[in-house]
């Protein structure tokens, strides 16, 4: 097997978001650049963390059990 580095494998230019983007701005440049996570990174470029696809949809389902329980909860309440 040949050896290979990471520094070969890896992406060069990274796609970047701060940690004020929105999630509409996030889904946007995984649609725009073909990929399913990108690094949030400071004012500095330091990176702060990871935000991926499973990220936004698992964030989304939540709002959405959320919405959906206050909506329930005033039904009944009205």
């Amino acid at each position: 097997m040949e050896h290979r580095t990471v520094f070969e494998v890896m992406t060069h230019h990274v796609v970047t978001a701060a940690p004020t983007t929105s999630f509409e701005e996030i889904a946007g440049l995984f649609a725009d650049h073909d990929i399913s996570a990108v690094p949030v990174v400071d004012d500095d470029r330091r990176p702060l963390g990871v935000v991926s696809e499973a990220d936004l949809l698992r964030s989304t389902a939540e709002l959405r059990l959320v919405s959906a329980t206050d909506v329930s909860t005033s039904e009944r309440s009205g």
